[in-house]
């Protein structure tokens, strides 16, 4: 009996959980840039062991001390921004920035809102890549007293970071309204590839480009003038364009089409603004 005593002692000390037992408690505070202190502030260590703020703007963390050092910290409350943090005696200092609100809007040239342009804000810690909704619209939090210099801090580039394809403008109409005036770089198509919603060549289809019309060969395929672009308005006789695919190493552009049903009519569209984020997930 004294021995079965003695293994089972030793089971249980092997069995302790150190791993649990070796973490560290981090206690801190939030406060703002006059230090008064921010509560129902969502402070994470390494985007993984998070607490909220209280009304004190005091919270508590337990991680294991294995990941203690080095440690990474953000936040998360709206309309709030992370100015910086400091570790001393044991304490954790989180300061957050006071912010404004900076609305914007992007346009084409001589054209509509554009929607799903990405707006990245460069020189600023934390900050990703917005996207407008279907108004052109965004806004971004700022820390106050941020300036917004004209191309030094603000970079729009469309959904598939076309960033050297895009020229644009900044104009700031006071100090909360942005907007970006786009002129998008025509990319040159040399070949267009028709196919159906089986991905099967359409061969014999009409296609009208801009102002002239070509017919697609057997393979479903046609050759085309340099002066054809993805700025270019396609018009499919007796279908609809549904999507695309532009592969920008061979210059080619891959329209798929659907026989038009009772009653409907064929429309133009332009290549640009199809929707292709079904293809890029494919």
């Amino acid at each position: 009996m004294k021995i079965t005593s003695i293994a089972f002692s030793n089971l249980l000390l092997l069995m302790t959980p150190w791993a649990l037992l070796a973490q560290i408690t981090l206690k801190g505070k939030v406060h703002n840039g006059d230090f008064d202190q921010v509560s129902q502030v969502k402070v994470r260590i390494n985007d993984t062991y998070e607490a909220m703020s209280d009304a004190q703007g005091s919270f508590q963390i337990n991680i294991p001390e294995k990941v203690f050092k080095p440690f990474r910290v953000s936040i998360e409350k709206k309309e709030h921004l992370l100015k910086g943090w400091r570790y001393q005696n044991g304490n954790l200092v989180v300061m957050l920035h006071e912010t404004y609100t900076l609305t914007g809007r992007v346009l084409e040239v001589g054209k509509d809102p554009v929607e799903d342009m990405q707006i990245l804000l460069v020189g600023l810690q934390g900050m990703k890549p917005l996207h407008t909704d279907q108004n052109g619209e965004f806004s971004l939090v700022l820390p106050k007293n941020f300036d917004i210099e004209e191309k030094s801090f603000l970079i729009a580039f469309d959904s598939d970071k076309r960033k050297n394809k895009i020229n644009y403008k900044v104009k700031k109409q006071g100090d909360t309204l942005i907007n970006f005036l786009v002129e998008f770089v025509p990319r040159e198509v040399q070949k267009v590839r028709i196919r159906d919603g089986e991905n099967r060549p359409v061969p014999q289809l009409s296609l009208k480009i801009d102002s002239r019309r070509f017919v697609s060969d057997t393979k479903g395929e046609l050759a085309l003038p340099k002066s054809v672009s993805d700025r270019s308005v396609f018009w499919a006789d007796l279908h609809n364009i549904t999507h695309f695919y532009y592969d920008s190493d061979k210059l080619s552009l891959t329209i798929f089409v659907n026989a038009l049903g009772e009653g409907e009519v064929s429309k133009p569209r332009e290549i640009h603004y199809l929707d292709d984020r079904f293809i890029r997930n494919q």
